[in-house]
Order: C-alpha cells, then sequence, then structure tokens
C-alpha cells in the first residue's frame, strides 16, 4: 500500500468504509477551467431526461471513461470517450427515446450501429445501455479503462459530489476483484460509490461471443462479486 493511502487510512480510520472509499476515490485536484458538471452540459442542453431518468426504479445516470479529468470546457477540441450509464431496473427509460434525444446539444451525429453520439466538441458518447434498456452495456473496454496506473476509471454521476476514480477492489471480473486486464477482457462489474451508496453496474466488451455469468454475490450488498465466461 502506498504511503500517501497508508496514512490516509490511519488519519481517517474512524470512518465507515463506504465513506473512506469515497474520499480516497476523490482525484488530485485539477485546474478550476476542468468542471465535471460541466461535461454533462456539453452533452445534454437541458436537464429533461436526467431528471426524468432519475424518477425510475434505481436509475442513477453516470458518466464513466479513461480519462474525463482531461476535459477542459475552454478547449476548442475534445477527443473524449464516454459511456452513459443508467442502470434502470424497471427497463422503461428506453421508452422515452424521444425526451432523450430531444434533450442532447445540437449537431450531435448518431451512429445508429454503435450506439454512439458524436459532438462537434470532439466528445464521443455510448448510450447502449439507455437506448436498448438491458442491464448491460456493450461498450468497446478498451476505450472504457486506463491501464498507466494500473486497471482504472474515471466517472461522475449526475448531481454528484464530483469526479472520482475507481480502481480495484471495486472493478469485478473473472473470478473476483481484478488488477490485471486478462481479468475483465470480456466484461465486468463497477461498483461506484455515490453519496455512501454503492451502486454496481455492468459493462461488456461490444462484440463478445462469450457469456459472463455471475459466480458469487455478496449478500451484504447484494452485488455480484465474481464472474465467470461460459
Amino acid at each position: 500500500m502506498p504511503f500517501g493511502l497508508f496514512f490516509s487510512r490511519y488519519l481517517f480510520g474512524d470512518l465507515p468504509e463506504d465513506i473512506w472509499y469515497d474520499l480516497r476515490d476523490l482525484p488530485s485536484p485539477i485546474d478550476v477551467e476542468n468542471s465535471a458538471p460541466a461535461l454533462w452540459s456539453f452533452i445534454f442542453k437541458d436537464t429533461t431526461w436526467l431528471d426524468l431518468a432519475l424518477t425510475y426504479d434505481r436509475c442513477l445516470p453516470v458518466l464513466v471513461g479513461r480519462d474525463l479529468s482531461s476535459f477542459r470546457p475552454l478547449k476548442p477540441l475534445n477527443r473524449l470517450y464516454i459511456t452513459l450509464l443508467a442502470s434502470d431496473h424497471s427497463s422503461d427509460l428506453r421508452y422515452k427515446e424521444k425526451e432523450f434525444f430531444d434533450s442532447l446539444q445540437d449537431r450531435f451525429k448518431y451512429n445508429k450501429e454503435k450506439y454512439e453520439l458524436h459532438f462537434p466538441s470532439g466528445i464521443t458518447v455510448n448510450i447502449y445501455e439507455v437506448i436498448t434498456g438491458h442491464d448491460v452495456a456493450y461498450v468497446p473496454l478498451k476505450r472504457l479503462f486506463s491501464r498507466k496506473n494500473g486497471l482504472e476509471l474515471q466517472y461522475h454521476f449526475y448531481q454528484g459530489d464530483g469526479l472520482k476514480v475507481l480502481k480495484p477492489p471495486n472493478i469485478i471480473g473473472i473470478g473476483g476483484p481484478a488488477e490485471k486486464w486478462g481479468k475483465i477482457k470480456h466484461g465486468c462489474a463497477l461498483n461506484l460509490h455515490h453519496h455512501g451508496m454503492l451502486k454496481q453496474y455492468m459493462v461488456v466488451r461490444r462484440g463478445s461471443k462469450l457469456n459472463l455469468l455471475a459466480e458469487a454475490m455478496d449478500k451484504s450488498t447484494n452485488t455480484v462479486s465474481s464472474y465467470c465466461v461460459k
């Protein structure tokens, strides 16, 4: 364990574990030009669909990507690949497709085959999960995760409290928490923390012909703790 992480755990050792993980996963400070809420506004021109989504069963819209912190509102071109997840347990949000597209910023191009929105700002958003209503998002995993400092990605919830970094043990792959690419190359679960609550989302490699099956559950959180491939 890095000394900084050990020291932080020492200082905040009496905090509940979910709150400690929320603090730990806050990324390093970046310049004030970068704003996670501004990233939402570069995708949506109004909050009609986002506010509607919050009324559906346990639905929490979140943006995930490998380098969200590189976003700069004042930069003319941001080359970012982002996945939008909602985790609507009712699967009824998909029927609000018109409201979704009407809420988007103008002049986007939509690739129906790949379920990708392309904006003039350079941002690409995968919307497979919210459009199909599936409980799994089929995405190009190599564009979702960074491997520069170990396996990780970044995420920001709509109405969230800041940009966060997701690292092991909150990436669940083959056999349990995954630290290596080989354990998640077919897919994985993302254990994201939001206001002290654990929310699990599942992503699978686009084009995969293998089935990723839940092998074990964490009964305390009712989330998948291990996968296997069939």
